[in-house]
C-alpha cells in the first residue's frame, strides 16, 4: 500500500491554489508599475512558491516511488511505503523563485544605467574612459552577496541530493556544507573582509573595544555553515519535525528582521535584514506546501537534501545578514542535541545506524530507543560514572542488572531524552511539544540578543537609544579644538553611500548623503523629501594623560541644522572655502550647488548650476584673495573647470549666468575673452568664452582636458606674496602636468610648466586611484632650507595606485634660441612604500614648524599611515652648528625668467665662465630649436633622484600605522593647523587622531552616522 497514489488534486484544492497564484500575481504586476516594494514582491512569489509546491510533490509522488526514492514509515501499525527525497521539489522551486526575483530589488538600478540625467551617450563614453563599465549606481556587492547565496544554496542542494542517493556515512557527510559555503565566504572576504568583534565591556580594559579574529572569523562562519545545516538533520526521525523547527527558525528570524524594519527611523542595518527577509519568504512557502505532506501522518518524506537546504538557508541570511550570533542562540536545542549526541558520535557509548524512537505496536505510542549492553562490552569505568550520574538527574535512562552491569541506555538525542523525561507519547503529540519548546527557547534567544545584551555591550544593534535618528556621536565628544574639517567624498560600507562631514567650532556640523535606500541597494531620490541631519553629544571617556581634558559638556547639549541639499543624487564631492562660510557641493548628476553662511549660522543656497556631463569627482575653492571667488571643478569625463563667481548678479545666477562672462572677463582681462589654445601633451582647451547669446549653457572661466587620458585629480594652489596660481592635473594614464599663472586676474593664461610620468601606465581594466596634493605650508620647512632647498619651491605628494611619491622642484637654466631662461623642475624627493593595496587618498599637512612635513595616506588595506617627511642634515652639519645659523645663510632661488637678465647670462655662457649658471647648464643637458621642442612636447617618463644641483635627498620614516576602521579607508585630511587628522572608512565612521608627545598618532574621537528621511511639509 502507498501513500499519494492519486496525482490529482481535489476541487477546492485547486481553487484555492488558484486563487492564491492569482492574486500573487496581481501583486507582482502591481510591483513592476511602481506602487509596490521588492519585500512585496517576495512575499507574492513566497505565495507562488506554496502553490508550486503543494502542486508538484502531489504529481510527483508515485514517479519518485517508481525511480526508488521510497521509505518506510517505522512508527506505524499500517507501514507503508512514502515517496522520499520531498526537499529535493522544495529545494528546486525555492531557487527558481529566487532566481525570477532578483530584478525586483535591483529594478530601478537596472533600469537606470547612467549616473545621472539618463543621458546614455555620456555612459557610452565614459565605459571607454574610465574601467571599462558603467559608471552608475549599480549595487554591485550587493547583487554579488545575492548570487553568491545562490550558488551555495544550489550546492547544497546538489549535495543534499547526492547524500539521498548514497546515503553517506555521517563522518563523510558532516563536512559537505563546508564545499557549499566557498561562494559565500569568498564574497564576504571581497566585499566586507570584517572580521572584528565587539568585546563585552568587563572585558574591554584588557582586549579593547574591539578584538580582530582575522581568519579564525572565516574559521567561525564556516563553521556556522557546517553545524546550521547537520543540526537540522541531527534532530529528525518523527513525522514533521525537520519541517516544523525549520519553519520555527525561519519565523524567529522574519520576526528579528522587522524588529529593524518597523522601528520609528531607519536603522544602519535595515539592508542587511531586508536582504535576510528575500530568502527567509520564499524558504517559508515551500517549506508550509512540505509541511502538509509531512504533518502526522506523513505521506512523504524529507529527506537529507531539506535538512541540508534549510539549514544553509539560514547560515546565508546569517551570514551574509551579519547577524550569525542570533542565529546560534535561535539553535541553542540543535546545540545541546549535538553536545548530548556527542558520547555516542566519538564512540563513547554504541551508537546504532538509527537512533530515533521505538514505537511500541500494542500501545501505539513511541518510546525512547536504547543502547544494549552485553557482559562482553561494559562501559569503562569513567564513562559508567557519567551515565549513572546522567540517569540520576534525569538526562539518562539507563538499566542495570542484579550484578551492576549495564543492560541498556537510552539513545543520546534530544526526542529520546524528551521521551524520559514525559514517558511515552504519541507521534504528533512530540512533534507538538518539541516545536512549542523549540519557539519558546528561540523567543528566549531573541530576549537575551535584544535584552539582556545590552548589559554586557554599550548597546543593542536593534535598540540604538535616541530620538534624533540621524548622524549621533556615540563613543566620543567631538574635539573643540577642531575649527574646520572637511572631507570632499567617500562610499560607506556595501550601500555605498557618500558622506560628508565638516565641523566648526562646535557650533555647525555638516553632512551630504543620499535618500533612504529602499529595497536591496535602491535608492529612491524622491524630490519632495528632505534630509535631516542631527547630533547629539556625548561625554568623551579619558583617552590619555597626555591630552587635555575638554570641559565638561551637558549630556542633553545637541545642535542641529536642517539642510537641503536639493541634488536629486548622490553628492560626491563637497568643499569649504578659507574661512568656512561657504560650501559647495557636487553631484552624481553632475550638477553644483553653493551655500553661504549667514550670521545667524543657517546655511542658504546661493547658486546652482549643471557643471558637468557626468558626476564630479572633485571641488575645490581658491583662496578669498583672488577676485572674483573661484571654483575649480572635476567631472568623471575629465574635464577640469574654473568658475568665476559675478558678485554683481542676483543669488541664484552668480556662477550659473552664461551672459556673466562677458562683464568679468572682459573687465578683468581687458576686454579679450579666452580662446581655445592647443598645449603640448595632447592637451585641449575647449572654448571657455563665446557668443552668450548662443546657448544659455554655463560656461566655464577656464576649461581643459586631455584628449588622450581622462584627468582623475587635481590641485591647485596660490601664493599671495608672488601672486602666482598653480595649477596640477594627474591623468588616468599616470601623467601629471603642472600649470603656472602669475596673472590672477587673466582667469585663462596658465602656462604649462612642466609634465612628467609618475607611474606606468595601468593595464585596460584594472582598477585605478589617482590622488595628487599641493604642499599647503606658504613656505619649505627650515630644515630643508638648511639642506638646500629654495624657498619659493613647490612641493607635490602623488598617489598613483599603491604608491605614493614625493616630488620638489629645483631651479634650472634652459637655452632656447641661445638664450639662457631660468626654470624649475620637479624630480622625485622621496618614495612611500609599504601599502598593501590601492593608496585612496594622501594629505600634506599644514604648519611644518615642527622641523619635518607631515603626510597621511589611505589605504584600501584598511590602514591609516602617517609618515614624516624630513630632509637629512648637511655634509656639513657640524661646522655649521659651531658657526651659527641663520635665515640669512639661505640661498635664495634664482628669478624667473622675466627676471633674468638674458645679456649677462649669456655673456656667461658664452665666455666659458662659470658660474652657477653654466654649471646648472651643463648638469641639465639644456636643448635648443626644434629639438627641445620636440623633447617638451613628449611627457618625461622618470624624474628620479639623480644628484643633480638643486635636488635634495628627503627621507620618508612610517612614525603611526592606526587600524581604527578595520575596513578600508577613503578619505584623510588635516585641519588647518595639522594638529588633528580626520579619516573615513568603509564602515561610515569618523575618526580623529591626535600626535602624542613622543610623535605618533592616536585616536581622540569618533562620529558614526545615522540616516533618516523626513517628510516634506
Amino acid at each position: 500500500m502507498t501513500a499519494l497514489s492519486s496525482t490529482s488534486l481535489s476541487r477546492t484544492e485547486t481553487l484555492s491554489l488558484l486563487a492564491l497564484t492569482a492574486a500573487c500575481v496581481a501583486v507582482l504586476a502591481n510591483t513592476f508599475q511602481g506602487d509596490g516594494e521588492p519585500l512585496i514582491a517576495s512575499l507574492a512569489l513566497s505565495g507562488l512558491a506554496f502553490s508550486a509546491t503543494f502542486s508538484m510533490i502531489r504529481w510527483l509522488g508515485p514517479t519518485f516511488i517508481k525511480a526508488g526514492f521510497k521509505g518506510v514509515d517505522m512508527s506505524k501499525h499500517h507501514r507503508r511505503e512514502l515517496p522520499e527525497c520531498m526537499g529535493a521539489i522544495c529545494a528546486i522551486v525555492y531557487l527558481l523563485v529566487v532566481i525570477v526575483f532578483i530584478p525586483f530589488p535591483f529594478y530601478k538600478d537596472i533600469v537606470a544605467a547612467t549616473s545621472g540625467g539618463g543621458n546614455r551617450d555620456v555612459v557610452l563614453h565614459l565605459e571607454h574612459v574610465q574601467q571599462g563599465r558603467f559608471l552608475h549606481r549599480f549595487p554591485h556587492s550587493k547583487l554579488a552577496s545575492y548570487l553568491s547565496a545562490i550558488i551555495s544554496l544550489q550546492s547544497i542542494a546538489i549535495l543534499g541530493i547526492g547524500d539521498d542517493l548514497f546515503d553517506i556515512r555521517w563522518r563523510h557527510k558532516f563536512f559537505i556544507p563546508a564545499f557549499a559555503s566557498i561562494p559565500l565566504l569568498v564574497v564576504y572576504f571581497v566585499d566586507f573582509g570584517v572580521t572584528s568583534i565587539v568585546i563585552p565591556i568587563p572585558l574591554q580594559p584588557y582586549l579593547g573595544e574591539l578584538f580582530n579574529l582575522g581568519a579564525l572569523y572565516y574559521v567561525y562562519m564556516a563553521g556556522v555553515a557546517i553545524f546550521s545545516p547537520n543540526s537540522i538533520n541531527i534532530l529528525a526521525g518523527i513525522n514533521g519535525i525537520e519541517v516544523t523547527q525549520s519553519i520555527v527558525i525561519a519565523l524567529l528570524l522574519a520576526f528579528n528582521d522587522c524588529l529593524y524594519l518597523l522601528t520609528p527611523y531607519p536603522h544602519p542595518a535595515t539592508d542587511s535584514h531586508l536582504f535576510s527577509l528575500y530568502f527567509l519568504l520564499p524558504f517559508l512557502g515551500v517549506s508550509f506546501a512540505l509541511l502538509c505532506y509531512n504533518w502526522y501522518p506523513a505521506r512523504v518524506f524529507v529527506g537529507d537534501t531539506y535538512c541540508y537546504f534549510a539549514g544553509m538557508v539560514f547560515a546565508v541570511v546569517s551570514i551574509m545578514g551579519h547577524f550569525s550570533k542570533t542565529l546560534v542562540l535561535l539553535l541553542m536545542p540543535q546545540i545541546f542535541n549535538f553536545c548530548y549526541s556527542l558520547p555516542q558520535l566519538f564512540g563513547l557509548v554504541p551508537c546504532p545506524r538509527h537512533r530515533l524512537p521505538r514505537f511500541n505496536a500494542r500501545t501505539g505510542l513511541l518510546e525512547p530507543s536504547v543502547t544494549p549492553w552485553t557482559p562482553d562490552r561494559q562501559p569503562k569505568p569513567p564513562v559508567a560514572l557519567v551515565l549513572k550520574l546522567l540517569d540520576k538527574v534525569k538526562l539518562l535512562r539507563v538499566t542495570l542488572d542484579e550484578q551492576g552491569n549495564f543492560v541498556e541506555t537510552s539513545n543520546f538525542t534530544i526526542l529520546n531524552l524528551w521521551l524520559v523525561w514525559r514517558g511515552p507519547l504519541r507521534e504528533d503529540r512530540l512533534a507538538v511539544e518539541l516545536t512549542a519548546m523549540q519557539t519558546v527557547l528561540g523567543l528566549l534567544g531573541l530576549f537575551v540578543r535584544h535584552g539582556l545584551a545590552l548589559l554586557v555591550f554599550k548597546e543593542d544593534n536593534w535598540g540604538i537609544t535616541g530620538r534624533w535618528a540621524s548622524l549621533s556621536i556615540l563613543k566620543y565628544q567631538i574635539d573643540r579644538h577642531i575649527s574646520e574639517f572637511s572631507f570632499e567624498t567617500i562610499r560607506v560600507g556595501g550601500n555605498q553611500a557618500p558622506l560628508q562631514v565638516q565641523s566648526d567650532a562646535m557650533q555647525d556640523m555638516q553632512m551630504h548623503a543620499p535618500k533612504e535606500s529602499l529595497g536591496l541597494g535602491v535608492s529612491n531620490p524622491t524630490p519632495l523629501q528632505l534630509t535631516t541631519f542631527k547630533f547629539r553629544l556625548t561625554k568623551m571617556p579619558p583617552i590619555s594623560p597626555f591630552l587635555s581634558d575638554p570641559p565638561p559638556v551637558d549630556d542633553k547639549s545637541n545642535f542641529d541644522l536642517i539642510l537641503k541639499h536639493g541634488h536629486h543624487d548622490l553628492v560626491q564631492a563637497v568643499a569649504f572655502n578659507s574661512y568656512g562660510d561657504r560650501c559647495a557641493t557636487g553631484s552624481v548628476d553632475g550638477i553644483i550647488r553653493v551655500f553661504n553662511r549667514h550670521k545667524d549660522g543657517v546655511w542658504r543656497h546661493c547658486d546652482n548650476w549643471s557643471a558637468h556631463g557626468g558626476e564630479i569627482i572633485e571641488l575645490q575653492w581658491l583662496p578669498p584673495t583672488i577676485y572674483p571667488n573661484l571654483l575649480a571643478s572635476l567631472g568623471i569625463e575629465g574635464r577640469f573647470k574654473l568658475w568665476a563667481e559675478d558678485p554683481s548678479a542676483a543669488p541664484g545666477r552668480r556662477f550659473s549666468n552664461a551672459a556673466r562672462y562677458g562683464a568679468i572677463a572682459a573687465a578683468l582681462a581687458g576686454g579679450n575673452l579666452p580662446s581655445s589654445t592647443s598645449r603640448s601633451g595632447g592637451e585641449n582647451n575647449t572654448p571657455a568664452g563665446g557668443n552668450s547669446s548662443a546657448s544659455n549653457k554655463p560656461k566655464a572661466a577656464f576649461e581643459t582636458r586631455n584628449s588622450r587620458s581622462p584627468y582623475r585629480s587635481f590641485s591647485m594652489k596660490h601664493v599671495d606674496d608672488t601672486r602666482h596660481t598653480y595649477l596640477t592635473l594627474l591623468s588616468a594614464d599616470g601623467n601629471l602636468t603642472v600649470y603656472e599663472n602669475d596673472q590672477p586676474e587673466n582667469l585663462s593664461d596658465y602656462t604649462q610648466m612642466d609634465q612628467f610620468s609618475v607611474c606606468t601606465k595601468p593595464a585596460r581594466g584594472e582598477e585605478t586611484v589617482f590622488r595628487v596634493r599641493f604642499d599647503p605650508n606658504l613656505d619649505v620647512c627650515y630644515t630643508a632650507l638648511r639642506a638646500g632647498v629654495p624657498t619659493d619651491a613647490l612641493g607635490l605628494v602623488v598617489a598613483a595606485m599603491d604608491s605614493v611619491k614625493i616630488y620638489r622642484t629645483r631651479d634650472t637654466v634652459s637655452a632656447s634660441l641661445g638664450v639662457p631662461t631660468a626654470a624649475r623642475d620637479f624630480y622625485l624627493a622621496a618614495e612611500i612604500s609599504g601599502h598593501r593595496g590601492l593608496v585612496r587618498d594622501v594629505a600634506w599637512a599644514p604648519g611644518n614648524i615642527r622641523g619635518y612635513d607631515i603626510i597621511a595616506t589611505a589605504c584600501q588595506d584598511g590602514f591609516v599611515r602617517v609618515f614624516a617627511l624630513s630632509t637629512p642634515p648637511p655634509a656639513d652639519a657640524e661646522s655649521a652648528a659651531k658657526a651659527g645659523w641663520s635665515a640669512g645663510e639661505i640661498k635664495k632661488a634664482t628669478k624667473r625668467a622675466a627676471a633674468v637678465d638674458g645679456e649677462d647670462a649669456a655673456s656667461k655662457v658664452g665666455a666659458g665662465g662659470g658660474g652657477e649658471v653654466q654649471q646648472q647648464q651643463q648638469q641639465s643637458h639644456p636643448k635648443s630649436g626644434i629639438r627641445a621642442g620636440l623633447d617638451q612636447s613628449r611627457a618625461t617618463t622618470d624624474r628620479s633622484w639623480a644628484g643633480l644641483p638643486g635636488q635634495i635627498k628627503h627621507t620618508v620614516k612610517e612614525i603611526a600605522k592606526l587600524d581604527s576602521h578595520r575596513t578600508p579607508v577613503w578619505r584623510v585630511g588635516f585641519d588647518d593647523d595639522g594638529q588633528i587628522l580626520g579619516s573615513v572608512g568603509d564602515e561610515g565612521k569618523l575618526m580623529c587622531y591626535r600626535q602624542t608627545p613622543d610623535g605618533s598618532w592616536a585616536k581622540s574621537s569618533e562620529l558614526t552616522m545615522m540616516k533618516m528621511r523626513m517628510a516634506a511639509p
